[in-house]
């Protein structure tokens, strides 16, 4: 259990880090947590100055390489 607190807190650390450098940090429960990954994907491609991909949600982001950082966040997340 400390273990995963402890890797909780990293993400939740560089996710304010990451999210935070654009916007305020959103609560969790601002969106259903099924939502996040598509949500994080538009983000992504936001920060990076690219147009979202547009398509069905869950669908669009399979294709995708999520950034290793921003990878790791979500992974410790969902």
């Amino acid at each position: 259990l400390v273990a995963t607190q402890s890797g909780d807190a990293d993400a939740e650390r560089q996710a304010r880090a990451v999210c935070g450098s654009c916007h305020a940090y959103p609560p969790p429960d601002i969106l259903p947590r099924g939502s996040w990954r598509d949500e994080f994907v538009r983000m992504m491609f936001i920060r990076e100055g690219r147009t979202p991909p547009l398509g069905p949600p869950g669908i669009v982001d399979s294709a995708l390489a999520v950034l290793t950082r921003m990878g790791a966040i979500l992974g410790r997340a969902m």
